[in-house]
This record gives structure tokens, sequence and C-alpha cells, in this order.
């Protein structure tokens, strides 16, 4: 938390007072997505992951070999990476509040936002597949 404080401080200083009231509005929801983000990951995601990780390869012919820095790795990975997608509510909000975009932009782009979604994930999924 003092972290936090003092992080907040050298960053104020620099901020006009219409920036600090945006900041003070945001901050506490996106400090919550991001929590929640990383909850569900580490409750949720992570479980499954190792458990499909372990179950992928036929164990007589490959035995699971886990260290500690892969699963660091993995479960560092997961939880950060989630807890930043967990912001794009917020993200989506402070564009459509500054005017950058309107709402219904939003809206009527939801399908083609799947499919990038879906597309995005192929690529970033490892595999042979």
């Amino acid at each position: 938390m003092a972290l936090l404080w003092q992080l907040w401080q050298f960053v104020a200083a620099g901020l006009y007072a219409r920036e600090r009231r945006w900041v003070r509005y945001f901050f506490p929801p996106a400090l919550v997505l991001f929590a929640s983000g990383v909850l569900f990951s580490y409750f949720v995601l992570v479980p499954y992951g190792m458990f499909y990780s372990m179950q992928s390869a036929p164990l007589e012919l490959v035995k699971p070999d886990i260290r500690l820095e892969f699963y660091f790795g993995f479960l560092t990975t997961l939880c950060l990476s989630m807890g930043l997608v967990f912001q794009l509510p917020m993200l989506m909000t402070f564009a459509s509040l500054v005017g950058m975009v309107r709402p219904e932009t939003f809206s009527s782009l939801r399908g083609y936002f799947v499919v990038a979604a879906f597309a995005l994930s192929a690529l970033l999924t490892p595999g042979p597949d």
C-alpha cells in the first residue's frame, strides 16, 4: 500500500487537477478489476491449465518434469495477463467518456471483435494445431 501511495505522489505532481480527478475516479475500480482477474486466473485457470498440460502427453512415453521456475513463469504470465484482460471494461469506458469512441461503435463491431479474439487466440496458443 505504501508503494502505491509513493507512486501516486510521484505521478500526481505532474498532473493537472482535472487529470487527478480522472485518476481518482478510475483507479479504485481498475484495481478491483485487476485483482479479480488475477484471482480468477489463480483459482480457475491455473488448475485447469496444469491439469491439461499434465494430460496432454502420453505418460508412458514422456514423464512430466515440473520445475518451480516453469510453474512460476506459467503462473505469473497467466495471472498478469488475465489481470490486464480484466482492464478492458475500464479502457472501453474511458474511451467512450473522453469521446474517442462512441458506445454504439462497440456494439456494432462486437461480432468482429469476437472473430478477432478467436483468431488471436489461435495464433497465440502453442501447439502443432
